[in-house]
């Protein structure tokens, strides 16, 4: 009979999909103006994300929560709640505040509440807010599964006879 052993982060299999979902976010937020300026036709597939990134952030929302509260209850970092947050606001602050669904296919539109403010701030804070949450998730992992190591060990050493 073999005994299971532990895989050392059994608290955050959510920080995995958190972390996948940083990435593609970052890539995304590289591809679009790459895709635009080299493939024009792509600008209308850009402009008809409001309400994909406005779902994308509440489904980032949802995995963090998952993947923070549990693993912030073992570790106690002040630092990974301050990454995380960070990132989730200026995520949903990005999808949105910045973002107008009335927008979409038409941003020279003079009735279109994009600004130049929000053309330059959007760009900027989305990427950063995923980088942000991908540090958070990274060192969630860390440290959930760092937790739990010494947990097995203070077991381990009370279990053996003096």
């Amino acid at each position: 009979m073999s005994k299971k052993k532990p895989s050392g982060h059994d608290l955050g299999e959510a920080d995995g999909i958190g972390m996948l979902f940083a990435g593609l976010c970052l890539a995304h937020c590289v591809a679009m103006p790459i895709l635009v300026t080299f493939l024009p036709n792509t600008e209308a597939l850009a402009s008809e994300g409001a309400i994909f990134h406005q779902m994308f952030a509440m489904v980032s929302l949802m995995i963090s929560l998952l993947a923070f509260l549990p693993s912030y209850w073992h570790h106690r970092r002040r630092l990974v709640v301050g990454l995380a947050t960070g990132g989730l606001l200026l995520q949903l602050f990005s999808a949105f505040v910045l973002s107008d669904p009335c927008c979409s296919g038409m941003p020279s539109d003079p009735l279109c509440r994009r600004d130049q403010f929000s053309l330059f701030v959007g760009p900027v804070i989305t990427p950063l807010g995923g980088v942000l949450l991908l540090a958070a998730h990274g060192l969630n992992r860390y440290w959930a599964g760092y937790c739990q190591s010494q947990t097995l060990k203070r077991q381990a050493r009370s279990r053996k006879p003096r």
